[in-house]
């Protein structure tokens, strides 16, 4: 807001700034001592939204109509809105409000489905030590009454891929062009 012409007087005004997923809405809330006003920037018709969030986040769509705003309330003095602080509470505030941020809560459960390699190594499921290892035959016994070991086949991946917390903020667009590229190096894999 520094850019308007809104600061005379010691004058104060609180905000904040909303914007939606894929910049469809942008959204700004004003508050001044006299007044408080909502700026919303969008389109009821999902699909029409801004492409970048440097022209699509509510900073860059409803803030500068705020500010346009409140200039012109500011120079009419017909209106009777007029600059100045915020007014200092009739009451004393005697109770403490301690407002600690949300501890982090790290999943250590879920995968990437995008960083899962699609090799998978074969394990057996007894590695034989050495003691059980067969000693050596003397030349010309054969020992054919044991089969040799069948490879064990991998994993098979999960037919159904959870979405992680970033996965479900990107567009249907953005997740279909990245499944299709999970496809495709699938293919060049096998």
């Amino acid at each position: 807001l520094w850019e308007w012409d809104l600061f005379k007087k010691e004058n104060q005004i609180a905000g904040k700034t909303g914007t939606s997923s894929d910049y469809v809405d942008g959204w700004y809330m004003g508050l001044t001592k006299d007044l408080v006003t909502g700026v919303w920037v969008g389109c009821d018709e999902r699909s029409v939204h801004f492409r970048r969030s440097d022209t699509g986040e509510g900073s860059k769509t409803a803030l500068p109509i705020f500010a346009k705003f409140m200039e012109k309330v500011y120079r009419d003095p017909s209106i009777g809105y007029t600059y100045g602080k915020f007014p200092k509470p009739a009451k004393p505030i005697d109770r403490e409000y301690i407002c600690p941020p949300e501890p982090e809560i790290i999943d250590t459960v879920s995968v990437d489905s995008f960083a899962v390699d699609s090799f998978l190594p074969i394990i057996p499921d007894e590695v034989p030590s050495v003691d059980s290892l067969p000693k050596e035959q003397p030349q010309g016994l054969k020992n054919e009454s044991k089969k040799p070991a069948e490879p064990q086949k991998p994993a098979e991946k999960p037919s159904v891929i959870t979405p992680t917390e970033e996965d479900k903020s990107l567009s249907r667009k953005e997740r279909r062009k990245q499944r299709k590229n999970l496809n495709k190096e699938e293919q060049t894999n096998k």
